[in-house]
């Protein structure tokens, strides 16, 4: 595994490659633990970012659905007349629904603005309606749609990788030394570029991959003499597994 790095934390310009058990030794602020911190970076972006990213994702769509929720029960104040609608108990009973799974899908979605439309025919012409409560609706359910959409896309492994350094990095991310503007990294395994981004310190510039997963499972980043201290535990593992 290489990665070719431009710009970043304390290296100006470096390819390092990284293969099995690897020894990185060097004078203070060569880089050392730069290059740690990109290659825990980059697992990070592979294992816990996307989980993350879904429980953001998820938060939202029950942010949406909770404000719909709360439009209705406005309604009910304004019109008891309201409860009589099989309708209104029924998308009520969806939306407690929605806040109670532990997943979002699109029926929830189809069956929500169903149930919508039909309240709509029985409310319309109603005094006590405004005019603007269905138009606050369809704008929420808009934003769903958008949301939904978003939602079965590929994640955005190139938003993971750059929230993840910039986690490791926070106001360091580019060399400060040579004033650089942008930085740039690269992935490369047998020969193959996983990825290639550009980025300067608040956004992304450009990015380029083959492929929507990074092929490194995790990554654990000790700093600091106490990797000595399990260094044997390590290898005692590592000789159980062979013989197992």
């Amino acid at each position: 595994m290489k990665f070719i790095i431009r710009n970043i934390g304390t290296i100006e310009s470096a390819e390092i490659e990284l293969n099995n058990l690897t020894v990185i030794s060097g004078e203070n602020n060569s880089g050392k633990t730069t290059i740690s911190k990109i290659a825990y970076a980059v697992g990070q972006a592979s294992s816990s970012f996307p989980i993350d990213y879904k429980r953001h994702q998820y938060n939202e769509f029950r942010k949406l659905y909770d404000e719909i929720s709360f439009h209705l029960t406005r309604l009910l104040r304004t019109s008891e007349e309201v409860k009589q609608y099989d309708s209104y108990q029924k998308l009520m009973s969806v939306l407690l629904d929605i806040r109670r799974s532990s997943e979002v899908t699109e029926f929830d979605l189809s069956i929500t603005k169903e149930l919508v439309v039909e309240m709509e025919g029985y409310l319309e012409g109603k005094d006590e309606v405004s005019p603007n409560f269905f138009r606050r609706i369809y704008s929420i359910l808009d934003k769903l749609d958008n949301l939904y959409d978003e939602y079965n896309y590929n994640d955005p492994i190139d938003k993971f990788i750059f929230r993840a350094l910039k986690n490791e990095f926070i106001n360091e991310l580019l060399n400060k030394k040579n004033g650089a503007k942008e930085a740039y990294l690269s992935l490369e395994m047998d020969e193959f570029k996983v990825f290639e981004i550009t980025f300067n310190n608040k956004e992304i510039l450009s990015f380029n991959s083959e492929q929507n997963k990074l092929p490194i499972k995790d990554s654990t980043l000790i700093e600091g003499p106490y990797i000595f201290q399990l260094a044997p535990i390590i290898h005692d593992m590592s000789v159980r597994d062979s013989i197992s």
